[in-house]
């Protein structure tokens, strides 16, 4: 199977791998090409290039990764409990984050094991450079070595977290996500402001430093910087609800935490092993050997659909709170009578302004979208209302799902009808789909609709009062939103009730004809005879008696 194709799985409830009905979308070809097996219970969507059951959970995951956690815990534990065996103790710790992230790729194969081994990389090098930095100091007895070779391997996994991030939020991406795009950089744009003042600014200007002691001072919260950037924009794209993506958010938060009171430690005091900021870099190796461990893994580099433009409660509030970081700098800077940096937080203050802006601006236009598709729903239903006859209804429905997807983007639309034949396409417009057999995506439409992970396909049934009458397939050449796929949905909701009503008035019409009919031969006065082949009457009208 070559990448680019979709695979829909049904697998029984029990979970075994009998029995499997596979619905192939290729989503790169103009048409899409469908193929489906046999039918089965309940749906499953996985994506491109995946061997039928290499992404079936394992029994053991659950187990497994509560094992790592207590493991990992008890060594955190001896850490500050055996002050004289810190180093191995540390050093444990850290290769057991790598070799559990190893593990658990493999165990769970995820569709994007790249990225979690650049992860487990970075893990290494951390770990690495913590090494290094206690043999430098407890083995050759030097004090505070600064930089060294420690801060090498310590630097190196900035780029290798960030490769890791950007390629599961490229393989978790179904099109171009603005909006998550500018809430990522609103966010990084006020923290890294808090940065710059309290952090890469005074480690800069440090004194006794020389030209690379000052370079390297600087890299550290550069590249704390870096990733909070990558991993605010892998959270606003969605995702949360994996616990896989909890640990990994939770593992960098304390790796960021941890390293900027380390920087803040370093130029107010001397920094000691052993402390209590050393636990955000324990919850960090924790957390991400949890992360790969977890059977959700599997699932946090699956194509996730275009998300909402809108902004919920908790997005509003970040959002708020990071534009109002600048002025906050501001008013804490002049109350503490120190040397405001007004040119920096002027420029940090236009660029959130200009970030800002340009997401309410995408707010504004995605709410007139929405008003425009209402209009069109109220359009369609009044197009449908006044149809006649079911052909006049399924013109309706094509015209209806025109109004709601921009022309350009529109690839084609069919209407099916179940009937005495099975699953036949009654309509179409545009490019229809290459279909081998309908019986996947009638399937699909059965379980409630589809929408593809790339959002270019999506299947609604026609559906009234929990009997299935047919689907109403869109193809589009750009992913579709969740509001336009609900949009379809309401669509076909209206073209269900149509034709249940064009059906109602169609029998109640065959009924009076039949009714004339019957009145008419009753009442005749010439004699009519049905007779077989044996000369036998099998029917006679009234006349004949009379």
């Amino acid at each position: 199977m070559s990448p680019g194709w979709l695979v829909a799985l049904r697998l029984p409830s029990s979970g075994s791998a009998q029995s499997v009905n596979a619905l192939m979308i290729d989503e790169r070809a103009p048409g899409h090409a469908i193929r489906a097996g046999a039918p089965s219970t309940s749906t499953q969507i996985l994506e491109p290039a995946i061997h039928l059951d290499a992404r079936l959970p394992r029994r053991g995951g659950r187990i497994l990764w509560v094992a790592y956690l207590i493991f990992a815990g008890a060594l955190t534990f001896s850490y500050y409990l055996f002050p004289d065996y810190q180093s191995p103790l540390w050093t444990a710790l850290g290769l057991s984050a790598v070799a559990a992230t190893v593990v658990g790729v493999r165990r769970n194969r995820p569709r994007q094991p790249l990225a979690w081994y650049l992860l487990a990389a970075a893990e290494l090098a951390f770990i690495a450079g913590d090494t290094s930095y206690n043999v430098l100091t407890h083995v050759l007895h030097q004090d505070n070595p600064f930089p060294s070779v420690a801060d090498l391997f310590y630097l190196l996994t900035y780029p290798l977290f960030a490769a890791g991030i950007f390629l599961i939020i490229r393989a978790r991406a179904s099109s171009r996500d603005l909006p998550s795009l500018l809430d990522a950089v609103i966010i990084t744009t006020g923290l890294g402001l808090l940065s710059w003042v309290y952090l890469i600014v005074p480690n800069f200007q440090a004194d006794g430093l020389d030209t690379i002691q000052r370079i390297v001072s600087v890299a550290y919260p550069v590249g704390d910087v870096m990733i909070l950037a990558m991993l605010v924009r892998l959270v606003a794209g969605g995702g949360l609800r994996f616990a896989s993506m909890r640990f990994l958010v939770t593992g960098a938060t304390g790796l960021i935490v941890a390293d900027a009171l380390y920087g803040l430690i370093q130029l107010n005091g001397s920094w000691q092993i052993g402390g209590p900021v050393d636990m955000g870099w324990a919850i960090f190796y924790l957390a991400w050997g949890a992360a790969a461990l977890h059977p959700s893994i599997s699932h946090l580099s699956d194509v996730a659909p275009l998300a909402s433009v809108g902004v919920g409660r908790v997005r509003l509030a970040l959002l708020a709170s990071a534009s109002l970081i600048a002025p906050g700098v501001l008013f804490t800077e002049s109350q503490m009578h120190r040397s405001i940096p007004a040119a920096t937080i002027a420029i940090f203050s236009a660029a959130l302004f200009i970030l800002v802006l340009a997401r309410t601006w995408g707010i504004l236009t995605a709410h007139q979208q929405s008003v425009r598709r209402e209009r069109a729903l109220r359009t369609a239903s009044e197009c449908l209302v006044i149809a006649r006859g079911l052909p006049d209804i399924y013109q309706a429905a094509l015209t209806s799902v025109s109004s709601l997807v921009a022309a350009e983007a529109l690839q084609g639309i069919s209407v099916y009808i179940d009937d005495s034949n099975g699953v036949c396409c009654v309509a179409n417009a545009g490019t229809r789909l290459k279909l081998g057999d309908e019986a996947g995506l009638w399937e699909a439409a059965q379980a409630g609709g589809y929408l593809s992970p790339y959002g270019t396909v999506s299947v609604n049934p026609l559906r009234y009062n929990g009997q299935d009458l047919g689907m109403l397939v869109t193809e589009c050449r750009t992913a579709l939103t969740v509001e336009q796929h609900e949009a379809l949905a309401t669509v076909a909701s209206q073209v269900a009730l149509a034709v249940v009503s064009a059906n109602l008035l169609e029998e109640l019409h065959q009924r009076k004809i039949q009714e004339q009919f019957r009145g008419m031969i009753q009442n005749a006065s010439d004699i009519i005879m049905v007779v077989d082949e044996s000369g036998l009457i099998n029917y006679a009208t009234p006349s004949l008696e009379r």
